[in-house]
């Protein structure tokens, strides 16, 4: 079985947040590929973990193999700093993920990130109408 929790757990645990554990904790190790174990371990292989415990690295890892946890990550962004979550959309502007987090930031420190370059790449749907009751759009 995995060994080293990931994404929203790892945010929860290391920022000491005051939400509610997630319902899927994601692990990394001991796999070869993506897995789930039951309704509660989400398994990852080593190299899709991230590789440090920078909260930024794990939460764009949480965006994108996660079920959105919209607690965990706006109580964790609100304490990254603007000026890593902007690094990351500088470097990668067409990143779904780095997008998401930017807009979750905003939401989270009441705030817009300022000098950063205008957004590349297709639209996406944070809030998947499969997952979340959304309005039409």
């Amino acid at each position: 079985m995995a060994d080293r929790v990931v994404g929203y757990e790892f945010l929860r645990d290391s920022l000491s947040l005051s939400a509610f554990a997630p319902d899927v904790t994601a692990r990394a190790g001991g796999v070869t590929r993506k897995n789930t174990f039951g309704d509660s371990i989400l398994a990852v292989p080593v190299h899709v973990a991230p590789a440090s415990d920078d909260p930024l690295e794990h939460l764009l890892f949480a965006l994108k193999h996660e079920q959105l946890n919209l607690q965990i990550a706006i109580l964790a962004l609100q304490k990254i700093p603007a000026a890593a979550v902007a690094r990351e959309f500088i470097a990668k502007p067409t990143s779904w993920y780095a997008r998401q987090a930017c807009y979750l930031w905003e939401l989270a420190n009441g705030t817009t990130l300022t000098g950063l370059p205008a957004a590349r790449g297709p639209y996406g749907v944070l809030f998947s109408p499969d997952k979340f009751l959304t309005a039409a759009s």
